[in-house]
């Protein structure tokens, strides 16, 4: 708090005192009227901190009750099926309920998680003795929050999927209500349009493999940059050194353990490792785009042509 001549918002009195600016409501106390304005702010804090308290009891009750909504009803639903079925389908109804309970555990737990994360900051801010209106008004707003997770339902219901056999297969079905990030974050390039390795040139297509490394099709650079995860700069695997000419499509081989490239302006198909480097295995085809199915077709679409091939 910043000392400064001033008027105390609690004084009344009309007289300048020598006052402390609260950083967080932004208003004048003197230093009587300062102290009761900190137990103003401690008695919000143990309010939010009994909110809590609330919210956790809740959260164990819930837990140990397994009282999720609709969960009952699907379970019903399951053992209404099982009794229909014969014994053939007993084990897919246990693993349909496992993932069912699975599902609500893990949505108690996300709950749980944040509920422990508040706790912590609670905790720290006031050991530490240094806080206002705006860390109130944030730990309102998460509480807020997690009350709203806590109350919602799993979004987990049953279909039947018809058959022509006189038993419907069942099978779960979760709905998606998730809400895109407002916000994007980069995660290759985003430095303007270069050739540098935090650069890229208009980027075609991108890869992205198990270890969540994306290779991107940096077609007016010519080359391929494979960018691993949470990294500054790429590294490019394959360049015009390398004879690539405007590529346009990237996709893995898993089997063979290799990539297959589309190499447009040279009318041709790349099949290229770290072993063996590349290898042409199309040629005469302006290739925009290839699709590998279980690594023993491929498809490749010929812009001349009007076709695409398998």
């Amino acid at each position: 708090m910043m000392v400064n001549r001033n008027y105390c918002l609690l004084c009344g009195c009309g007289k300048e005192k020598a006052t402390y600016k609260c950083e967080g409501c932004m208003n004048s106390y003197c230093k009587n009227h300062l102290q009761d304005h900190q137990k103003d702010l401690e008695l919000q804090l143990d309010e939010i901190e009994n909110e809590r308290n609330i919210l956790r009891q809740t959260l164990l009750e819930q837990q140990q009750q397994q009282q999720q909504p609709n969960q009952r009803l699907l379970i019903e639903q399951i053992d209404d099926w099982k009794r229909k079925s014969i014994k053939k389908i007993e084990q897919t109804a246990e693993e349909i309920g496992e993932f069912i309970l699975a599902e609500t555990n893990k949505h108690f737990r996300k709950v749980e998680v944040n509920l422990e994360r508040l706790t912590d900051e609670i905790k720290e801010i006031r050991q530490e003795n240094d806080f206002n209106e705006r860390n109130l008004n944030d730990f309102k707003a998460k509480l807020e929050e997690l009350q709203r997770q806590l109350n919602s339902p799993t979004n987990i219901s049953l279909k039947e999927e018809n058959s022509s056999s006189f038993i419907n297969k069942i099978y779960v079905d979760i709905a998606e209500i998730l809400k895109w990030k407002q916000n994007a974050i980069t995660i290759a390039g985003g430095n303007g349009q270069g050739n540098e390795l935090s650069q890229l040139s208009r980027p075609w297509s991108i890869y992205i493999d198990d270890d969540k490394t994306i290779y991107v099709v940096d077609m007016f650079n010519h080359r391929i940059v494979a960018w691993k995860q949470d990294t500054l700069y790429g590294e490019i695997i394959t360049s015009q050194n390398q004879r690539l000419n405007f590529p346009s499509k990237i996709i893995r081989d898993k089997i063979n353990d290799c990539f297959i490239i589309a190499d447009y302006a040279n009318e041709r198909v790349v099949r290229w490792s770290r072993r063996a480097r590349e290898e042409t295995i199309i040629r005469d085809v302006k290739c925009v785009d290839v699709l590998l199915y279980n690594s023993e077709y491929l498809y490749v679409s010929d812009e001349d042509k009007h076709e695409v091939r398998r």
